[in-house]
């Protein structure tokens, strides 16, 4: 073939110059939650104009609700004992809309409390004449979660107009999940208080995280079966990116009576990156 010239016959990797509409009918349907309230979950449709605080920050408050429910016929032997069980989890959620960046979250777990969940138990060991089975019953309406996140910067706008001064400081506080080092350092729902500064660039790093927290209630320890009132937690936890890994340091502290026991925890990991191979 001469350059410039094409043959659309012989070339089936071709991009067609036919205008094709979109496709909305094979788009699947919008999730709706249990609860909606204000602009629609994931919806199409105008922004209301919201209202505007003294600090310059523009709320459009919408809420939604939605919930998991979990149910399980179990059967589990220890031995010389043998436990089957019918058991119910329901995690149910509201959220508070401010902005894209601040919000209200709130949520209980109605049907268990304290490891012990709602249902039946069809089959349990008899100790010392204390028959265990029967119908359990853990209904309660005690708050699980129930905390406010939001950026500093995008509260109080007026402090810096230019968006100059880096003031983009993440807030939470509240009784919300914390899990840091997957997990393995702390995995609690506990009260506290944290700020964030997400976007930080020390030298020869893409992006550094740091963040600073105070607990003072709905501690557990692993050493107590129920929450330790008498504990607080205080931690610095830090995230730090570079172009080939990714590495966490963090470090706790636990204040506590001479009962429970106080002391320091710390652990650092890093992420390697795997390069994608050529094609």
């Amino acid at each position: 073939m001469e350059k410039g010239s094409e043959d659309a016959t012989t070339s089936s990797s071709r991009i067609t110059d036919e205008v094709l509409p979109y496709q909305v009918d094979s788009l699947p349907q919008r999730p709706r939650p249990l609860l909606e309230w204000g602009a629609p979950f994931q919806g199409p449709g105008t922004i209301s104009q919201g209202f505007t605080l003294p600090t310059g920050a523009v709320w459009q408050p919408s809420f939604v609700a939605w919930g998991t429910y979990r149910t399980a016929m179990q059967t589990f032997d220890e031995g010389p004992d043998r436990f089957t069980e019918w058991a119910n989890r329901l995690d149910l959620f509201g959220r508070l809309h401010l902005t894209f960046t601040e919000r209200i979250v709130i949520g209980i777990r109605p049907l268990d409390r304290g490891g012990r969940f709602t249902g039946y138990t069809f089959e349990a060991p008899n100790d010392a004449g204390n028959d265990q089975t029967g119908s359990d019953n853990e209904f309660n309406l005690d708050i699980t979660t129930l905390f406010f996140d939001g950026d500093f910067g995008e509260l109080f706008p007026f402090l810096d107009r230019k968006d100059r001064r880096g003031l983009d400081f993440g807030l939470a506080v509240g009784r919300q999940e914390l899990s840091f080092q997957d997990g393995m350092l702390i995995n609690d729902n506990i009260d506290a208080v944290g700020i964030s500064k997400l976007n930080l660039k020390p030298r020869g790093a893409v992006n550094y995280r740091t963040t600073f927290l105070w607990g003072w209630n709905e501690l557990n320890r692993e050493n107590l079966p129920d929450d330790d009132d008498s504990a607080s937690l205080f931690g610095w936890f830090n995230e730090i990116d570079w172009r080939s890994r990714t590495v966490a340091f963090d470090i706790s502290y636990a204040d506590a009576d001479a009962t429970t026991g106080s002391g320091y925890h710390g652990a650092i990991s890093s992420i390697q990156r795997i390069p994608s191979l050529p094609m």
